[in-house]
């Protein structure tokens, strides 16, 4: 397997890119709780957001396409950030 080719990437952004890019059921609010400053870290950007994509479509499956997401982000030491993402689902 190739070794990934990362860059400094700001993750708010591409927590929000990928959001905006699914559909999203009108019943599911997401809440998205984001830093004001950039979150810059050193990853592959795509990778990133096809798991972003996966973990988010299996939420909405689980909540059955109505309840609520809520994606968290806080820095943590340099380089790092922690993310969590609950939905409240069965």
């Amino acid at each position: 397997m190739e070794k990934p080719k990362t860059e400094k990437i700001n993750l708010t952004d591409i927590i929000s890119e990928t959001i905006r890019s699914l559909k999203i059921p009108e019943s599911v609010r997401v809440i998205l709780n984001l830093p004001d400053e950039p979150l810059f870290v050193d990853i592959e950007a795509e990778q990133i957001r096809i798991a972003l994509k996966n973990v988010i479509r299996n939420a909405v499956q689980a909540m059955n396409e109505s309840g609520m997401l809520t994606i968290i982000t806080q820095p943590k030491e340099e380089g790092f950030v922690e993310m969590t993402l609950t939905e409240n689902g069965p």
